[in-house]
């Protein structure tokens, strides 16, 4: 059995000087050596919204912990996000995460900050069940 966890992040992208609201959620399924597999929707009016793919890779032992967010979104727009655990800021650090929108090419689109909201920790929590239960 996998692990998996469900996961909404909310923030706002900004682009030529204006914020736009963005959100994701998306289930989590563990592939092995910090390894995860994404997949979801995404709302980011007015680039993209739909279905969404991905990866998250965790690193958190050691020097250079991190959580890597790698999203394919409609449009051949991609989200790149990543949290940096810290022992000094435990929440902060694993509830906020500075996030570029791409386009197709890898150029910058929009970027931005997302977060997780506690309130949203107990269904965080209870989704993170095995999968094939």
């Amino acid at each position: 059995m996998r692990l998996s966890f469900s996961e909404t992040m909310r923030g706002h992208v900004r682009r030529n000087g204006h914020d736009h609201p963005i959100e994701f959620t998306v289930t989590a399924r563990a592939e092995g050596l910090g390894y995860f597999t994404l997949d979801g929707t995404c709302e980011a009016d007015p680039f993209t919204q739909g279905p969404v793919t991905g990866s998250l890779q965790l690193k958190l032992v050691g020097f250079g912990r991190f959580i890597r967010y790698r999203l394919a979104l409609p449009g051949g727009y991609r989200l790149e996000a990543e949290k940096t655990p810290s022992l000094l800021q435990p929440v902060r650090s694993m509830t906020w995460m500075p996030v570029k929108l791409l386009d197709r090419d890898g150029a910058l689109v929009a970027e931005g900050e997302m977060t997780f909201a506690l309130r949203e920790l107990p269904a965080f929590v209870f989704s993170a069940l095995p999968v094939g239960r």
